[in-house]
């Protein structure tokens, strides 16, 4: 995000001069096909930059533009980016370094669990030298997947069927098309917001300025094409790795597009369509609503190829993109490293509580119930050992690959944006929490939080992310307004010198802070090996009301992988389930719901890798005390349909497996069994 943020990456407009000849230049695009793996395929041609004559933030921009495009899409979220870098044909006049780490900066903070390899092809003796100055800046996760081969032996690692002719491939691949659907989806994307906008996709003057702008990017950059060649189609992948479900398919044809005449240097005379800018605001209600209705004219730019782009459009800001599946929250937790080796079940602590129990008659819509299905734990252990490792894995990967079961519209919506902490990390529009907006303000209602069920408890907690500078105040209106009691953090705000939450309350004891309307209090903090709990209270200054506010920590999370043992995080989600007791018996306000309480507010840093294990594991304890079976696969789908892509990463959800093992023997439930885990781990570690 900071990235970004200093490249000016958060609002994008094709029609800005230096982004349309970047985007019509050729050098970087999505290729419509992919590899054996099923991951999309990106290519950046070295030899069509010239340092002299682009920018780096408009190669960045162009850059951003097509990647966040592509990544929108569910099925390249799932498998996943491939990246080549093709050297053919250049010099080191054609080579940037700032660029280079730019672009690796971007790839690995932005999209960092997406990309799967790193082509770089015809790699010249002195880039060879240049890499090893590269390499410093390169996760040791991300350096392990850049490999250097020459143009002839690409093909052993990418289907020529999915290559452009250029590089030994079998395809032909129309830039334009490409570039075409990136812009009509983007423009599309601003004017069909009438759930969240109608004051915006009512206005027919800005809907047809869109309109109009897509037809004549569409005319300003020419490029021959038979209706033959394969354009960026929405299908499904299939076995062989072609492109099924890549991209939506332009909304216009070529020919149709084309109709619209230009002449170069050519003045275009229309009415002004609405511009909005998000650059540099800090929360919903900073920015007057009003204002984000003024209207702005995009002024004539002149493409790569001469032509003339006429036209004016809002000013689009990137689309944000769901997770994928890599660690707690892409930029977030995932484990960089590979993975630790699994932990194995030992008998520790016993003093594990007993859980809440859940009636009946508060179920409500719950998804999470007593049903057949399931294992007792004895089985489960049987289970586990038999499918070792490779089979969790191949559990977690079945799960990975099902769709989004929602939209994410409000996420995605341009002011929305900057209140994300990661690009990819969005919520679903049908689980999240609204705020109460503020001065009729109807984005002021957002914040990057679902609602997610307990056993037998709906809406037992709230999984969020961890809160930005710009977002402190929501996230203490969103702990108002759903009258939290708890809040768990499962992360450090720094861990390996990169910043995963933003220290949203007073970290001091006796001090007091500000966040908006509301003044938080640091009543006492206690310092645990494990955790930090700290008494806060908050008070909402418009009405005098004051609140407790429990705020619990977690701090042995490791910095990558799990930990070995589940025997910490256990005893934590013992001490959470009793601090929210104590606090609903203290409530000022009698508590009519569940009796579980108000919703535990859970966050990491993008809140659904850690968050996610965190939930999982309250779940399966409290069904295993109910009715002495567990079904961790179906509670993570459950799970899942609320808070997108929770559980990141194969050994997050191995995890859960084990820790329940930890907790099955600490309750004397495995006495006299053999719990040999020797020839598990049949998966070879990376390190």
């Amino acid at each position: 995000m900071e990235l970004r943020v200093n490249e000016n990456l958060l609002s994008l407009n094709p029609f800005n001069e230096g982004l349309a000849k970047e985007l019509a230049s050729g050098k970087f695009a999505l290729l419509p096909n992919r590899d054996q793996s099923g991951a999309a395929i990106a290519v950046f041609s070295a030899k069509r930059h010239n340092p002299s004559e682009s920018s780096t933030s408009s190669v960045l921009q162009a850059v951003v533009f097509q990647l966040d495009f592509a990544l929108s899409n569910p099925e390249i979220q799932r498998n996943g980016l491939t990246c080549i870098y093709d050297m053919s044909g250049s010099s080191l006049n054609n080579f940037e370094l700032t660029l280079s780490k730019k672009l690796l900066g971007i790839l690995r903070d932005g999209y960092p669990a997406r990309l799967k390899a790193v082509y770089v092809v015809t790699p010249p003796l002195w880039f060879k030298t240049m890499y090893k100055i590269l390499t410093p800046f390169l996760k040791d996760k991300i350096r392990d997947r850049v490999t250097l081969v020459n143009a002839e032996r690409l093909c052993r690692y990418v289907p020529a069927t999915s290559l452009p002719k250029e590089l030994g491939g079998t395809k032909n691949f129309s830039h334009m098309d490409w570039i075409k659907g990136c812009v009509d989806q983007a423009t599309d994307s601003n004017r069909n917001s009438e759930t969240l906008s109608n004051e915006f996709s009512n206005d027919s003057r800005a809907l047809e300025a869109n309109r109009r702008a897509v037809e004549l990017f569409a005319a300003g950059a020419h490029l021959t094409s038979s209706p033959s060649q394969e354009n960026h189609l929405d299908q499904r992948t299939n076995s062989s790795g072609s492109l099924q479900d890549t991209v939506p398919e332009p909304r216009g044809s070529s020919e149709s597009l084309n109709t619209v005449g230009i002449s170069n240097g050519g003045k275009h005379e229309a009415e002004s369509a609405e511009a909005v800018k998000i650059n540099g605001m800090s929360s919903s209600s900073e920015l007057d609503f009003d204002e984000r209705q003024e209207a702005a004219q995009q002024p004539s730019i002149v493409m790569g190829n001469g032509d003339t782009l006429l036209g004016e459009a809002r000013t689009l800001t990137t689309d944000d993109h769901l997770s994928r599946s890599d660690a707690d929250g892409l930029s977030s937790d995932e484990p960089e490293d590979p993975p630790p080796k699994p932990p194995r079940p030992s008998v520790t602590d016993s003093d594990i509580s007993e859980n809440i129990p859940a009636e009946e008659e508060y179920d409500g819509e719950c998804v999470h119930q007593p049903d057949g299905h399931g294992l007792d734990m004895r089985s489960l252990v049987e289970y586990v050992l038999t499918q070792k490792q490779s089979g969790m894995y191949q559990e977690y990967a079945a799960i990975r690959a099902e769709p989004p079961t929602g939209t994410f519209n409000a996420s995605r919506h341009k002011f929305n944006l900057p209140k994300n902490r990661y690009a990819d990390v969005v919520c679903y529009d049908h689980s999240r929490v609204c705020l109460p907006p503020i001065n009729g303000d109807p984005f002021s209602d957002y914040i990057n939080a679902n609602y997610v069920d307990g056993y037998k408890h709906k809406n037992a907690f709230i999984a969020a992310q961890g809160p930005l500078p710009k977002t402190y105040s929501d996230f203490w209106r969103l702990i108002w307004s759903e009258h939290v009691l708890t809040v768990v953090m499962t992360t450090k705000c720094m861990e390996r010198n990169r910043q995963k939450c933003g220290q949203y309350w007073p970290a001091e004891k006796e001090t007091t802070k500000d966040y908006g309307i509301f003044r938080v209090s640091n009543l006492e903090a206690i310092r645990e090996k494990d955790y930090t709990i700290t008494s806060l209270l908050l008070k909402n200054t418009m009405t005098d009301e004051i609140r407790q506010v429990t705020h619990m920590q977690f701090t042995s999370w490791p910095d990558f992988g799990t930990p070995n043992s589940a025997s910490a995080m256990l005893h934590f989600r013992k001490e959470v389930r009793w601090y929210q007791s104590q606090a609903l018996e203290t409530m000022d306000v009698a508590w009519t719901g569940h009796p579980g309480g108000p919703p535990i507010l859970i966050h990491c840093s993008a809140g659904i890798g850690r968050t996610g294990t965190f939930c999982t594991l309250d779940i399966s304890m409290c069904r295993l005390e109910d009715i002495g079976t567990v079904d961790i696969c179906n509670t993570v789908r459950k799970m899942r349909s609320q808070r997108a892509f929770s559980i990141q990463t194969p050994d997050q959800y191995e995890f859960c497996y084990l820790a329940l093992i930890e907790y099955a023997q600490t309750k004397g439930m495995l006495v006299g069994l053999d719990l040999d885990f020797n020839g598990y781990e049949d998966i070879e570690s990376d390190g």
